[in-house]
């Protein structure tokens, strides 16, 4: 006979592949846009750090809030908050901080006055 078409088990393996490729390729493509978005936050650090140390230079003065230095992130919605910690004429911290898997572990990372880049918890090793 000629059959035109699949039968209904060949259809069935197909679609069990293709789910099998989700399954294991969709957390791998997670996993590295998080990796993406940790290192967008640990350079946007540094250019907060190279931004603060210039409105000191400017102002005589630190920046106690990120609008004061006029960074703006380069991924558009960026799931990280940026703060000032703490300053005082010689230290100051910047982080950086979010929830990448919507899980209770926080990514959270700081730069200091030294501009020591630090990681205080990862959320995407835990």
């Amino acid at each position: 006979m000629n059959h035109k078409g699949l039968t209904f088990l060949e259809t069935t393996l197909i679609v069990v592949v293709i789910i099998l490729l989700f399954a294991v390729f969709l957390p791998m493509y997670q996993k590295q846009n998080r990796l993406k978005l940790q290192h967008n936050a640990r350079k946007s650090l540094f250019i907060l750090y190279q931004l603060q140390k210039k409105y000191l230079e400017e102002n005589q003065t630190l920046a106690t809030e990120v609008h004061k230095l006029h960074f703006e992130s380069e991924i558009k919605n960026d799931p990280y908050a940026y703060t000032i910690d703490r300053t005082n004429m010689e230290n100051f911290q910047i982080s950086a901080t979010a929830n990448l898997d919507r899980d209770e572990t926080l990514d959270m990372w700081t730069i200091n006055e030294k501009g020591v880049l630090s990681p205080k918890s990862n959320d995407i090793l835990d």
